[in-house]
């Protein structure tokens, strides 16, 4: 049996998705302190072949709280903001509307 435990990420790397799909049980692990500066809200994009920040804001709490007691500051300009990005950036891309479409509705979940 293999057991795998990540962190959630906004965005994850397809190696987590790999993981994943290899794993009979698999943990997102929000039970840890929220680490400033980590990839739970935040991904590298490509951008014109660069890598480019795409960062959604997480609304500001003690530093104390775990992963699971933060949340994204949600609000429709931060929201905006990041499809704005990734459509910038990947619009020309194949399969992009269907993507981008998939997308959207999460952000706007």
């Amino acid at each position: 049996m293999i057991a795998s435990i990540m962190q959630p990420y906004l965005f994850p790397y397809v190696g987590y998705f790999q993981l994943l799909r290899n794993s009979d049980i698999f943990v997102a692990y929000g039970d840890v302190h929220y680490m400033k500066g980590g990839w739970i809200n935040r991904n590298n994009i490509l951008v014109n072949c660069s890598p480019s920040l795409l960062s959604l804001p997480v609304i500001s709490a003690s530093y104390t709280l775990q992963i699971k007691e933060r949340s994204y500051q949600l609000d429709e300009s931060s929201i905006e903001k990041v499809l704005r990005k990734i459509e910038s950036a990947y619009r020309k891309a194949p399969n992009f509307d269907a993507t981008f479409e998939l997308i959207s509705g999460i952000m706007a979940y």
